[in-house]
């Protein structure tokens, strides 16, 4: 009986008009777009340095020494790099369906 009573006020108070269990879609998707704008900046600086003849990126990551060779700090950048691509994409796939 009482679990009964539960639910019939939880589910007057969700059916109801208050505006704190409405969800507020665009600033959601104002969320995504300011994401989205942070992951193409992100993209950009980590790209821009690496070049065929000299890859600051790279040189930087080995002076830190979180990496001990050359061979996983370039792992390491290339798989980052992949996983911003392919966010960034997801993001983009997101925004263009609902917006």
């Amino acid at each position: 009986m009482l679990s009964d009573n539960l639910l019939v006020q939880c589910t007057e108070i969700l059916m109801s008009d208050v505006p704190y269990f409405k969800f507020n879609l665009q600033g959601f998707f104002s969320m995504f777009r300011i994401l989205q704008m942070l992951v193409s900046l992100l993209l950009i600086v980590i790209i821009i340095p690496q070049t065929p003849t000299e890859n600051v990126l790279l040189r930087k990551a080995l002076e830190t020494g979180y990496f001990t060779s050359y061979t996983e700090a370039k792992d390491f950048l290339n798989r980052l790099t992949w996983a911003l691509v392919f966010v960034f994409l997801g993001l983009t796939y997101v925004l263009s369906i609902f917006l």
